[in-house]
Parts: structure tokens; sequence; C-alpha cells
């Protein structure tokens, strides 16, 4: 399961009429109510989803001026309105929809400088061009009212962005609604204490190594068990959860996973030149024709397509690291083009070291943030000690159990 249900702030104000929830404002607009939002829409956020909110309410009323500008950095005028986020990946595509629904100003702030955001950088451009105002590195304090409904926000500027520090700067926007896209959680209101699901601090729910909860023969993978994944993991939780589930019927808790191995890959046999390849720009509507909640990317062409995917690392060919042969110089870190390689010292991780390096003495560690990771093989190559290695998993032939069991 997913994470479904969108995430509240702590702040004063929370109970006036005006506010929404970003998931329940898409599915709304993808089911095609209407919805009053008023000409000053305030979206709390700052991801993608975030941005297509903002976007889509312009279309649905079909306006095609809208005004507003996109403002980057940590710039925000105190006379213009505004709002606050933080989550990026929501708030951007509740910025969008809201835009789209007729909305004249709408605002997206983030308490994320523009550099540090987590929205992708197509979609704040693409925002931009449709009228979206986007300030960053602000804290929301106090969402305000009138009469029982929203007539304001009330943020504070963020000194150290995503720390939430405020700094003395404050201001007051005014506006009539209030899209909140702060992140999602997983609606758990199904379980009862009698179903023996344990929950963790986190709001997740807890599994073992073979995805199996607290409670017998209960199962659980993807963001409600992990938090927020790429699509590609949560399918490969669901191939395993899947398995534990076949063996745990079967009553065979050592059937055995298809096996594979590890290939080394010479820096040779790396996609050449693939740092070099331009992204291919996705056609999409014209601003003009922009309206109601029709698709905005058209999609490529074959030789578009063909192109876009000579740009694929393969996702197969993975960083392998031996932590004995590391002397920790920092080259990698230096020449990695995604900056998803760091140095860090070890204390402040409060984790345990490996053997081979708690032995040693080593007080700095190495870290990897998987998610940025293309397989460029920069790192490899660069490696004075042949620490890290690029390396293809290949799966082997899996050889049918006698008697016609299943593997």
């Amino acid at each position: 399961t997913g994470l479904n249900r969108g995430r509240h702030l702590d702040i004063p104000g929370l109970h006036l009429d005006g506010i929404l929830q970003g998931v329940d404002f898409l599915i709304n607009v993808n089911l095609g109510y209407r919805l009053e939002l008023g000409n000053r829409v305030v979206v709390v956020g700052g991801g993608n989803i975030a941005v297509d909110v903002a976007r889509s309410a312009v279309r649905i009323l079909q306006e095609p001026q809208v005004e507003g500008a996109l403002l980057g950095g940590a710039h925000a005028p105190a006379h213009e309105e505004g709002a606050h986020p933080q989550g990026y990946l929501p708030a951007l595509d509740m910025a969008r929809l809201a835009l789209r629904a007729g909305a004249l100003h709408v605002r997206l702030v983030s308490t994320e400088s523009r550099e540090t955001m987590s929205a992708w950088e197509n979609d704040v451009r693409e925002a931009e061009a449709e009228g979206v105002a986007l300030e960053a590195r602000w804290r929301p304090a106090e969402i305000l009212g009138r009469d029982g409904r929203v007539s304001g926000i009330r943020f504070l500027r963020n000194l150290t962005a995503g720390q939430g520090t405020p700094g003395e700067e404050e201001f007051t926007v005014e506006c009539d609604s209030v899209i909140l896209a702060v992140g999602q959680e997983a609606d758990l209101g199904f379980l009862s204490e009698g179903d023996d699901i344990r929950v963790g601090l986190e709001g997740w729910i807890q599994v073992g190594p073979s995805l199996a909860t607290t409670a017998s023969g209960v199962f659980a993978a993807g963001d409600v068990a992990f938090g927020p994944r790429a699509l590609v993991e949560v399918v490969a939780q669901g191939h395993d959860a899947a398995r534990a589930i076949h063996q745990n019927f079967c009553g065979r808790p050592d059937l055995p996973k298809r096996p594979a191995r590890f290939r080394p890959i010479a820096a040779q046999d790396l996609p050449p030149d693939t740092l070099a390849l331009p992204r291919q720009p996705m056609p999409s509507l014209a601003l003009n024709r922009r309206i109601g909640i029709s698709e905005v990317a058209l999609g490529y062409d074959e030789g578009q397509a063909r192109r876009e995917a000579s740009r694929c690392f393969k996702c197969q060919i993975n960083t392998i690291f031996d932590e004995s042969a590391c002397i920790l110089c920092g080259a990698c870190a230096d020449v990695c083009p995604e900056f998803c390689l760091r140095l860090v010292p070890a204390g402040p991780l409060q984790i345990g070291l490996p053997p081979a390096l708690s032995s040693r003495g080593e007080t700095t560690m190495l870290i990897k943030d998987e998610t940025r990771c293309t397989r460029c093989g920069l790192c490899a190559q660069r490696c004075p000690s042949g620490a890290i290695t690029m390396e293809a998993l290949e799966p082997e032939s899996f050889a049918a159990p006698p008697s016609g069991g299943t593997p």
C-alpha cells in the first residue's frame, strides 16, 4: 500500500474553512468536482504534486491569462502574497492544479531553498510559464481567519533552509484558500488492537526481513512499511513479499531465490558519452491550450523515444565498494556529477562501524545516496586504490526442482 493521506501542520488555524489537503484536492479534481478556491490560493508544500495542483486549477476555469511570477532563491517580497511549505514533491502539483482551477494568484512557498528543494526542475519551469509564484525559505506560523473562513496566512523567514529555524522577518499574506501539501502518510485506520500489527513511531507498519508483520500470516511492503520509496524499490519488495507469502503457504521457508552473480564491468564497457547526451525535450501543449485537466505532456515520437532511451545507464550495473581497500581520499566524491557520494564524520551517524573500520580506528565514513546515483562509473574510474568497481548483476540459469516442485 502507499501513503494516501496528507500530513497536517502543527500550527494554529487548521480548523478554518478553506483549508484543503493536497491528496483530497487531487482526487476531487480528477473526479471532475468543482472546488471554489477563490482568487488567491496558497499552496503549502514543496514538491511536484503541489505544482501540478496550482497549474491544474487555472486550467479548469479555462483562464488563459494568469497573473504571477516565479521567484527563485530566497527572494520573497513582503508586500506580496505568499505561503509556506515543506515537503516539495506534493507541493508543485498542488500549485499547478490551483492555477488550473481558476485562481488568479497561486503561490507556492517552501521552507527549503530553491537549490535544495526536491521539485523537479522541468516542472518548476513549466509552473513558471503558467504563472505559479514560488517563494523559498519561509515557514508557516499561523493560518488566519474571518467569520470561520481562511483570510490569510502568516509565515516567518527560515534562516537555515530545511532546519525549521525562523528568523525575525515575517509577513502576512491575504488568501482565500490554503492547500496543504507537506507530505503524505499511510491511512491505517482499518487496523485495530486485535489485529496484532505493530506500527512504529514513524507511522509505518513494522516488518521483518521476510516482510512479515507482527501478525501471523500478514505481510506488508512498499511505502506503508518503509516510507516513500522509488517505484522500482516497491516493485522489488512486491516480488519479495509474494515469494515470502508463497513460502508461508507451502510451509517451505528454505525455498531458494533465483541465483545471480555480479560480473565486473570494464570502463570501456560503460555507455560512451552518456553524460554528454542531452535530455530530449518533452513535446507539450501550447500555453493557451492548457485548460481543464487535459494532459500537458504529449509524449515522444519513436525517434525521440529512442534517443532518450539511449541515455539509460542500465540500473543492473552498480557500484561495488570494498571497504578494506578504501583509503578515504575523497576522489570519488570530487568527481561524482550527481553529488551522491560524501565523506562525513562517523560519530554523528550514530551507527555501528563495520569491524574492518572499527579496528582501524576510522573516524570518517563514505556514504552514498543511491537515489541520486546514475551509474555513470566515474567514481570507479577515479578510485586510486581499486576500492570501487562497476559490476553487473546477472541472473543465472535456475534448474527446476525434482518431481515438478515450484522453485
